[in-house]
């Protein structure tokens, strides 16, 4: 048995409940599957990722950019698919549909006809590197065009290398744990996000250069989201392009009409303002 079979199995036999999970999850990935094998890619300038964020009934509109960016206040974040408790991070999808399903809209429409969402679009002005996490089951599935050329680049080095046992060990690290990360997570088993959110610090710390990862949607897996981390918002990598406030009628338990949308006027940079 490869030391990265064993270390596999060894990460399926912890209790992910358990205070102590994390730390041995870490000390598995850095003794025995330290070879992470990584695709990268680099995002295109000028294009843009969206992220949506829920208005209760007591809240306007956000007026800050800080509002649309990742969570400022660290001690109110919890852990996540690509996130340590108390870690910013920046998440986002390639487009609205994608940001809306990831925040689980539908929820926020339980008990009312209703809801509000502010939208931000955010351009990418600086070249970003990440690596891609993706399982090609899935993608295939799926039909997810965006990720079909990476996943097809990853099958045909395993047909190619089969009969090299170091790399086939390398896929087999890599389907492990791009199956990880399109696992259904329900509200209130945030544990079992400690496996990906220690495989994706040991990619953030492996590889400096990395601005963070792309990984396939979850609740929309047509599409794909990016886990950024929160040097490439500081440093300006990434910038907020604009906003929308929209509101989400439900029609019925399946059927949902997007109306009264109010789209931003101004950005100001240096005061972080949003103007309405």
């Amino acid at each position: 048995m490869s030391e990265i079979t064993e270390g596999i199995l060894e990460l399926e036999e912890i209790d992910l409940k358990s205070d102590e999970a994390l730390s041995q999850i870490e000390n598995i990935i850095s003794n025995k599957l330290k070879k992470l094998p990584s695709f990268r890619v680099d995002l295109a300038l000028n294009t843009f990722v969206i992220r949506a964020r829920y208005l209760n009934d007591n809240t306007e509109n956000f007026y800050c950019i800080n509002d649309l960016s990742f969570n400022p206040n660290k001690s109110n974040i919890q852990i996540g698919r690509a996130n340590y408790q108390n870690q910013q991070i920046f998440y986002a999808a390639t487009n609205r549909i994608t940001a809306l399903t990831e925040i689980r809209f539908v929820n926020n429409l339980i008990g009312k006809n209703i809801a509000k969402y502010v939208f931000s679009k955010w351009e990418i002005i600086k070249p970003l590197q990440l690596v891609v996490i993706v399982d090609h089951e899935t993608v295939q599935k799926h039909n997810a065009l965006g990720l079909l050329g990476i996943s097809d680049f990853i099958i045909q080095n395993a047909k190619d290398f089969k009969d090299n046992s170091e790399i086939a060990d390398f896929l087999e690290l890599y389907k492990y744990i791009s199956k990880k990360f399109v696992e259904h997570v329900p509200a209130g088993q945030e544990f079992k996000y400690k496996i990906t959110a220690a495989f994706s610090n040991f990619v953030y710390n492996r590889i400096p250069q990395c601005d963070g990862i792309v990984y396939q949607s979850v609740q929309y897996p047509e599409e794909f989201n990016v886990a950024l981390k929160s040097n490439a918002i500081i440093d300006e990598k990434v910038k907020l392009h604009s906003a929308y406030r929209q509101k989400i009628r439900k029609i019925s338990e399946t059927d949902f009409q997007e109306c009264e949308s109010l789209i931003s006027k101004s950005i100001d940079y240096n005061t972080f303002k949003i103007e309405w």
